[in-house]
């Protein structure tokens, strides 16, 4: 998908990702990932932070990138209501 496709799903993704199997199952995986770098974490196609504010959470510092707009949005919203906006450096880019 292009970053203009995602900024019409961006509406749903949460519920998307909220019930499709894999993302359960990958969750632990990168999280675990991401806490046992010990340089710079930068995710590429962030979406709505669902794998970066959970690491976040944990005390991760991250960079995230993703080209949409409204996956920016939400993961900065994510990551707000999670405590964690002050870990998390969101640019947008391709």
């Amino acid at each position: 998908m292009s970053g203009l496709e995602y900024e019409r799903f961006a509406d749903i993704y949460r519920v998307w990702t909220a019930t499709a199997g894999s993302t359960h199952a990958n969750l632990p995986f990168y999280v675990q990932a991401y806490l046992a770098t010990e340089g710079p974490v930068v995710e590429l196609a962030v979406g709505d932070g669902r794998i970066a504010v959970e690491a976040a959470v944990r005390g991760r510092h991250l960079i995230g990138v993703d080209l949409s707009p409204a996956m920016l949005a939400l993961c900065r919203t994510r990551a707000a209501d999670a405590g964690v906006a002050d870990r998390l450096t969101l640019l947008q880019g391709d």
